[in-house]
């Protein structure tokens, strides 16, 4: 449900930056996004005043667009961080980033592939995923590996929302279920 959301934030905010005459295109207000989301992850006392309801909602711009001058964010970002905080959807605020990304790459051709193994991965095995899912997507590949200590083995990998599980686990769990039926 909140990834639904935080989709639907970042297809607005990007459809904002697509109109004629817009400040800002959508790969720089991704880069201005990603700068407030790293103010806000860092500071607590922040997080607290844009999520109390004791704060007005003038008090609540106020503050945004101190930061906002600040880091230099275009009207539009500013715009659509005072919908946020309005909405009290600033604890999403991480899931819209990454879903504002996956429609930036998504809109320049690319496709965001994560890849996650149980160790780390050398360079002929990292070029093999990018060759392999860049066939499968008919797209240009920006990966991202991720050592993921939980697995035993094998690799999982994500591209948008289609998960491919060569994990030793879920090989391990078809073996099981293809022996239970020949009992």
């Amino acid at each position: 449900m909140a990834q639904r959301v935080a989709n639907r934030y970042a297809a607005a905010l990007a459809e904002a930056t697509a109109r004629d005459g817009a400040s800002v295109d959508a790969a720089s207000a991704l880069g201005q996004l990603r700068s407030f989301a790293k103010a806000f992850g860092s500071s607590k006392d922040l997080r607290t005043v844009l999520a109390s309801p004791a704060a007005t909602a003038d008090t609540k711009q106020a503050l945004i667009g101190a930061i906002a001058d600040r880091i230099g964010l275009a009207q539009p970002v500013r715009n659509f961080l005072f919908i946020l905080v309005d909405n009290r959807r600033t604890g999403l605020l991480d899931e819209i980033v990454e879903a504002l990304e996956e429609a930036v790459a998504e809109a320049s051709g690319l496709a965001r592939i994560e890849v996650r193994s149980a160790g780390p991965l050398d360079e002929g095995q990292r070029q093999e995923f990018i060759s392999t899912f860049s066939s499968l997507t008919g797209k240009q590949v920006q990966p991202r590996f991720v050592v993921d200590e939980d697995l035993l083995g094998g690799s999982l990998v994500r591209v948008g929302s289609t998960l491919y599980d060569g994990s030793l686990r879920a090989q391990l769990r078809r073996l099981d279920r293809t022996l239970a039926g020949q009992a």
